[in-house]
């Protein structure tokens, strides 16, 4: 069986394995909600990514659409991770709600577009709020967080700008396998950023 993206699918695969194995580390570093939800966030990615992979290599509108789908989720679960982190009562409850909605708007817009910068045009906004929360913990002693997040945020920008150009390395190295090498240091910086969230009793 032909595989269409060789060099695609072995990245995107890395890639998952990379956040799975933080994912799990991140698991067992603690029983607190926000790093719990965090530690889902990663699973959720990697395995965005290994469906990701799986498409490159054998390319079908279900696997995409799981993928994005997935990646989606893992958005909402990283941002509900810092919302633990940063607030607590009904301010809590609201911003919950806020990212659920924005959550089903996604779900909804991607499910009749398959272009891949609808899926950043999705985290931009989701970075941006797991960065101000994180610094909203920090400020509130509940973290040192705040550092490792902004600098994944700035990593995965990095990213997905080289994502979106089309640049490439090399005719077998191309701008998604760019993508997910720098996304590999991001998954890291998130993690560290992760392991220091607390939850705001």
């Amino acid at each position: 069986m032909t595989v269409a993206e060789p060099v695609t699918l072995i990245t995107d695969y890395l890639l998952a394995a990379v956040y799975g194995t933080l994912a799990a580390k991140l698991k067992r570093r603690g029983a607190a909600t926000s790093t719990r939800l965090a530690a889902a966030a990663l699973l959720v990615t990697g395995t965005a990514a290994a469906l990701g992979g799986t498409y490159h290599g054998w390319p079908s509108v279900p696997l995409w659409k799981l993928t994005v789908y997935s990646l989606g989720l893992a958005d909402f679960l990283t941002v509900a991770a810092a919302v633990f982190a940063a607030f607590r009562g009904p301010s809590r409850r609201w911003v919950l709600r806020l990212a659920a909605g924005k959550l089903a708007v996604y779900l909804a817009w991607i499910t009749f577009h398959d272009e891949f910068r609808y899926v950043i045009y999705d985290y931009l906004p989701a970075l941006a709020a797991v960065v101000v929360f994180a610094f909203l913990a920090d400020r509130r002693g509940q973290s040192r967080s705040a550092r490792w997040i902004a600098a994944a945020a700035l990593v995965t920008l990095a990213g997905s700008a080289v994502q979106q150009s089309g640049f490439a390395l090399h005719r077998h190295f191309n701008h998604n396998d760019l993508y997910h090498v720098i996304q590999m240091g991001a998954a890291w910086l998130f993690y560290r950023g992760f392991g220091e969230f607390r939850d705001y009793p």
